[in-house]
């Protein structure tokens, strides 16, 4: 999650970076990435987050054999919010509902 001095764009560099590197040493594996999640106890990077998660997004749909896994949109309110109710007290951390959306997201793209 992004942090006080962290854009948008140096999170999607950072990611792209990587996606290079993997792609380089492993070029035809499956590479799925998970959005950022947004959590109560970071409200203030929201936008970051998303900004982020869309470079990110639209980055991945051109490439071959690639997905963004999408679980931000199921972890926020028709406010815009994050929603509490998938979060331990600490508001960081996921709860068995949090888990159990990351769960019914990502099992289409298992083996």
């Amino acid at each position: 999650m992004p942090d006080e001095q962290t854009t948008a764009d140096s999170i999607f560099l950072r990611f792209k970076n990587l996606y290079t590197l993997l792609r380089s040493k492993l070029p035809s594996i499956p590479i799925d990435y998970i959005a950022i999640k947004p959590s109560p106890s970071r409200v203030q990077f929201l936008e970051k987050a998303k900004r982020a998660n869309a470079l990110i997004s639209s980055f991945l749909k051109k490439e071959s054999n690639a997905a963004f896994i999408n679980i931000f949109d199921k972890m926020i309110s028709k406010e815009g919010k994050p929603r509490p109710e998938l979060f331990v007290n600490d508001m960081l951390h996921m709860n068995t509902a949090g888990y159990e959306i990351w769960r019914k997201a990502v099992k289409p793209y298992l083996l």
